[in-house]
């Protein structure tokens, strides 16, 4: 945790206690939009079975705006805290003057990304909650198996080790604001790549699903500041992942015994 710790700290170079706070923030916010049942509540059992009922009410505008909050304070909450080397890169190959312009423009993309990501996750749990096949102990089950043998697999670590990379970048004109853009949501696709299976463990759990958010949270940021890894398979995740799979359709009687 101290080499995790220190890591964090010369990424952000000495911005670190400010984006630590704005991530708190988040997660009180998101706590507090739970506790108020404010919104849809993306994981929310009862409310994810009315949004899929009716799916014409996902498509009004407090519908799609709750989404959106809930969806940004998710990112705010999860994902700024894994950015600072990528930031870091950013500024290195960015002109000072337009620094700040650059970190916008990176941001933007890189939300955009996720937030679509999060609307299909969206979509997605709506769509087994109305056929009755999430929130249940083998909905939760296949879930987490698919989280844990995608973890596993080659292509993962492939997309892991993308998102710590930027490209080259223009140094100025319209091309330069152009290619930040792209390469924030190029970074965003692969970081949704990497870790859309994590993600779609606390939409799987009804009740805890803020502790679940938070479990995520704590492996991505292990894996972002822990030592990088060869692109290899992990067998042993990838059973792991199978053989919970397997119980999870067992559960539903899906397969039988």
């Amino acid at each position: 945790m101290s080499v995790i710790a220190a890591k964090m700290r010369g990424a952000y170079r000495g911005n670190l206690f400010a984006v630590l706070t704005l991530s708190l923030l988040a997660w009180a916010a998101l706590v507090a939009r739970n506790e108020a049942h404010v919104g849809i509540r993306l994981c929310a059992s009862s409310t994810m079975a009315a949004f899929a009922a009716a799916a014409g009410a996902a498509m009004e505008p407090r519908a799609v705006w709750a989404t959106v909050c809930d969806s940004s304070l998710m990112l705010i909450a999860m994902m700024l805290p894994l950015l600072g080397p990528t930031l870091a890169q950013l500024d290195v190959r960015t002109l000072h003057r337009r620094r700040y312009r650059a970190r916008c423009m990176f941001l933007f993309g890189y939300a955009t990304a996720w937030l679509i990501a999060l609307a299909v996750l969206t979509m997605a749990t709506a769509a087994f909650v109305s056929v009755g096949r999430f929130h249940s102990d083998g909905g939760v089950a296949i879930t987490i198996g698919l989280a844990v043998l995608w973890q596993g697999t080659l292509q993962k670590r492939r997309y892991l080790n993308r998102c710590h990379v930027l490209q080259a970048l223009p140094a100025f004109g319209l091309r330069a604001e152009v290619d930040t853009l792209t390469c924030g949501a190029r970074v965003g696709v692969s970081c949704v790549g990497a870790c859309w299976a994590l993600m779609a463990v606390p939409f799987a759990i009804a009740d805890g699903h803020i502790a679940a958010m938070s479990g995520v949270a704590s492996v991505m940021v292990w894996e972002r500041y822990a030592r990088r890894r060869p692109a290899r398979a992990q067998p042993l995740l990838m059973g792991v992942g199978a053989v919970l799979i397997l119980l999870g359709l067992v559960c539903e009687g899906i397969v039988e015994t």
